[in-house]
């Protein structure tokens, strides 16, 4: 992964210079494992134009130390004296911080502190660069959706034996207890029967009907990289309903008809409007309630959606979910769901 954390802090470096802004103070700690590897809830980041430290408690600084490159590893022991030490060290006159992360208290606290210097917000400054992933993060979802998927196999063949979806539930829960080093990306859902109608069904004692369908919304994190899958399971009894089979059936087209439309430059609009046109046409778009998908990385709904008014173009490196689902109240629902890479002229299927 190391190959990569350089290539990241030029990026933040080549904005700030952009941006005329002398350094930041990165203190979210998905952000600063994304720029240095470390996990560490109680350390933070200084990125300058030239240089970058890494603030952290005593306790950690020898491991700290050891694992880092390209930084320089500060004891913390009192916030203003030791960061404004650095700051006129540096001659650092315009200090941003992640004001979508930091609370008002620690803007004010900033400026009270640092009264000999600008304290610039910055929103989603590092989370924009975490957009594109490089090939080292796609390889690490696509271990996570590889994991997701035999977990899934596992459900599958768990399902008879289970008598609520529940009991389900603590089947994925105690595979990822033997696998350790792996957790869930999200709370899974598990909805059978009429509870496929609700798009966010929460997992409950109800019993299962073997006979009905079961919706099975599941992900896990692999290195801290982020999946999220959605699998239907139609038993024979439940495809002898032909409702049920034509919407599972319009749903998988406009899947598909969204996943053939993305590649770089299209309209993240346009790709959410391939699938609803599919709907349309049958006159269900109504049942269609929320976005096409969302983009996943270290958080699985990692700050882009594709949805109606997605203004934004798609770009190569992108990591997208693609969920068309229909939801009839109080009878069922089907909701299919997959990730994709965008590619320069084409999409890569996870």
């Amino acid at each position: 992964m190391n190959e990569f954390l350089p290539e990241r802090i030029k990026k933040v470096q080549s904005k700030l210079k952009n941006d005329h802004v002398d350094g930041i103070l990165v203190r979210n700690p998905l952000n600063v494992f994304y720029l240095t590897a470390v996990k560490a809830d109680d350390a933070f980041l200084l990125i300058t134009k030239s240089k970058n430290y890494f603030f952290v408690d005593l306790r950690s600084y020898s491991e700290v130390n050891k694992a880092l490159i390209g930084f320089e590893v500060v004891v913390l022991k009192n916030f203003k004296d030791d960061v404004e030490k650095v700051l006129k060290q540096k001659k650092i006159n315009k200090l941003g911080f992640e004001s979508n992360y930091c609370s008002c208290d620690f803007y004010e606290s900033m400026k009270d502190k640092f009264l000999d210097f600008e304290i610039v917000p910055l929103k989603n400054y590092i989370e924009d660069l975490r957009h594109i992933k490089d090939e080292y993060e796609i390889y690490l979802i696509r271990k996570s959706a590889k994991l997701t998927k035999k977990l899934f196999k596992i459900l599958t063949n768990a399902l008879p034996e289970a008598k609520t979806e529940k009991d389900l539930e603590r089947v994925f829960l105690k595979r990822l207890i033997d696998l350790r080093n792996v957790c869930p990306s999200f709370d899974i859902i598990i909805a059978n029967g009429v509870g496929t109608s609700v798009p966010h069904h929460i997992t409950s004692e109800q019993r299962i009907n073997y006979n009905d369908i079961t919706l099975i919304d599941m992900g896990v994190l692999v290195n801290s990289y982020a999946s999220d899958f959605t699998f239907m399971i139609l038993p024979e009894e439940a495809r002898k309903n032909q409702e049920i089979l034509k919407t599972y059936n319009l749903v998988k087209q406009a899947q598909k008809k969204a996943i053939l439309s993305i590649k770089e430059g299209v309209l993240a609009k346009d790709v959410y409007n391939e699938a609803f046109k599919v709907f349309a046409k049958a006159k269900v778009d109504k049942y269609f309630t929320h976005s096409l998908g969302h983009s996943v990385g270290l958080e699985v709904h990692d700050g882009l959606s594709l949805g109606p008014n997605s203004d934004f173009k798609l770009k190569e490196g992108m990591v997208f979910t693609i969920e068309p689902g229909l939801y009839f109240p109080g009878k069922f629902g089907i909701r299919l769901e997959t990730m994709v890479v965008v590619r320069k002229d084409h999409v890569e299927e996870i």
